[in-house]
């Protein structure tokens, strides 16, 4: 309220420019919240689909980002990550 003291009645109006769109902002956030919840309340996850899904080579990524902060270089990384996803 301070910084409204020292302004002029005929800006008021101009202050309230920006409260439309944080209406509609909160009502797209409500509208997201409503769905997201209705859609986490019906979710099942069927564990052994996913453990089925989960593969050695999709872990390639962090494997080769771990050795590279560890000094190694990528020649290095893809034929390490070769031999133990092939071994797996």
């Amino acid at each position: 309220m301070i910084t409204l003291k020292g302004i002029p009645s005929t800006y008021n109006k101009d202050l309230q420019e920006d409260k439309e769109m944080l209406f509609y902002t909160y009502d797209m956030l409500y509208q997201m919240f409503y769905i997201a919840e209705k859609a986490l309340v019906t979710l099942q996850i069927n564990r052994e689909i996913c453990k089925d899904a989960l593969t050695p080579n999709m872990l390639a990524t962090d494997m080769a980002y771990y050795l590279v902060t560890k000094g190694k270089n990528n020649a290095d990384n893809y034929s390490l990550m070769q031999t133990t996803i092939l071994n797996f």
